[in-house]
């Protein structure tokens, strides 16, 4: 594959000729443009080298912005998620901005996020995705839920809006790219897919030396996606299911889970939630005597966020201690960007989430990059460009399947696991990673 040319943590930025400078970006104060010509330091590909370029550009004030869509949760009950997704994602944006603004074709443009409510229904997601087809966004980045982007993508898909999917998991949304690619050739992923997230239980249950377990989810279409991969993978290796239960979205009680837990016993529990119905689950799991000695995991979910888990541990001590979850990366270096990145972040947020603030930041910078290299808005001309991608980012080496998916393979983009202990996080697995063997609970 082509590299394409990267710039996603460091440059440095030489202005030549600067007539003003309006909000970090730089801008000529007249109507007239003036000529800029632009250094930036840009890594390439996964091993760290590093090259210059050079470009003279055209900076004017009446320069169109450029607008890119964003879809993620400001209502229901993974706005924690969505505002980690917008963090990210933002941090792209700022520093794009402050290095000079999104440069290609002979002018430099800011860049803004057009912000929009993924919610926890469908209608509110076909609600916001037509908002952004009137606001002419060049591209969609987000969507945190499956049924969400099989919900709007047939008006996307006709107005050939490019989606870089960073949390929606269904592998069918990403195999209709094999199927009808004239269709669907705008659709691709930059976070992991339900097989992926299904891969890190079935690790978890084989570093644990499972014999059996049982795995309880949200009844959304993704989780079951999930389950039915996790049951794939466990039945090759003749680790038993002992059942899969899906539980009412709004579900508050799960008595009758533990219970079921209880007298199974099986050798691991395995989890898949998005927001608080996974924090009432896991509080009444750990909160009775004989389940909370049962390990636990969770495929992806909100577990990653360090405030999530100090706030589960203060309103019930233990909660959240020794529950681990497979994740899109965490502050680990999945590439030369990785601990960079966290660092920046860290000093704004207090806590780094690969998973969702660097996979998102990932995914501005991808679709910042694919029009820089094609000089172009065109969605075509952005599609090719896209499916050559070989990035260094934040959440590893991005490289695109011919499905579009980002490739889910040691070298590129791996999900370790991690693990919570009295409100410390340590990762587990894989042994390259890993900072400490698992500890089962007490």
């Amino acid at each position: 594959m082509k590299s394409a040319v990267s710039n996603i943590v460091t440059a440095a930025i030489v202005i030549v000729v600067l007539v003003g400078s309006v909000a970090g970006t730089y801008y000529a104060t007249s109507g007239q443009a003036q000529t800029v010509t632009i250094r930036s330091t840009i890594t390439q590909g996964g091993g760290g080298a590093t090259s210059t370029v050079t470009n003279t550009v055209t900076a004017a004030s009446q320069a169109a912005e450029i607008k890119i869509g964003f879809i993620t949760s400001l209502t229901g009950v993974a706005t924690d998620v969505g505002k980690q997704m917008i963090q990210g994602a933002q941090y792209a944006v700022d520093q794009i901005n402050n290095g000079g603004g999104l440069c290609y074709a002979g002018s430099c443009h800011k860049v803004s996020l057009d912000i929009v409510d993924n919610g926890d229904t469908t209608d509110i997601a076909v609600v916001s995705a037509n908002k952004l087809l009137q606001d002419q966004v060049v591209g969609v980045i987000g969507f945190l839920y499956t049924g969400s982007v099989f919900a709007t993508q047939t008006a996307l898909m006709s107005h050939k809006v490019p989606i870089l999917m960073t949390s929606a998991s269904a592998v069918q949304l990403t195999n209709q790219v094999l199927t009808n690619y004239s269709q669907f050739k705008y659709m691709f992923r930059v976070g992991s897919n339900d097989s992926g997230l299904a891969y890190t239980g079935f690790s978890f249950l084989q570093l644990i030396n499972a014999k059996s377990f049982y795995a309880i989810a949200e009844d959304f279409q993704y989780a079951h996606y999930e389950m039915g991969f996790l049951g794939n993978f466990t039945k090759s290796a003749n680790i038993q299911s002992l059942g899969v239960d899906f539980t009412p979205f709004s579900a508050t009680d799960y008595s009758s889970e533990i219970l079921k837990i209880v007298n199974l016993h099986p050798s691991a529990v395995v989890g898949s939630f998005s927001g608080d119905n996974g924090f009432a689950f896991l509080k009444q799991y750990k909160a009775d005597p004989v389940a909370s000695h049962i390990p636990i995991m969770f495929l992806g979910g909100p577990w990653g966020s360090k405030s999530t888990i100090d706030t589960l541990n203060s309103a019930q001590p233990g909660s959240a201690d020794y529950i681990v979850d497979g994740t899109l990366g965490w502050n680990i270096p999945l590439t030369k960007l990785t601990s960079p990145f966290c660092q920046a972040i860290e000093k704004t947020f207090s806590f780094c989430n690969i998973g969702t603030q660097g996979v998102n930041y990932d995914a501005v910078q991808v679709l910042t990059n694919a029009i820089r290299t094609a000089g172009t808005t065109d969605p075509d001309a952005l599609v090719k460009v896209l499916e050559q991608t070989d990035l260094a980012g934040a959440s590893g080496r991005l490289v695109f399947t011919a499905a579009h998916q980002v490739l889910l393979a040691p070298g590129f983009t791996q999900l370790p696991l991690i693990e919570w202990i009295k409100g410390s996080v340590y990762v587990i697995y894989p042994p390259n990673f890993a900072q400490q063997a698992y500890v089962r609970p007490p």
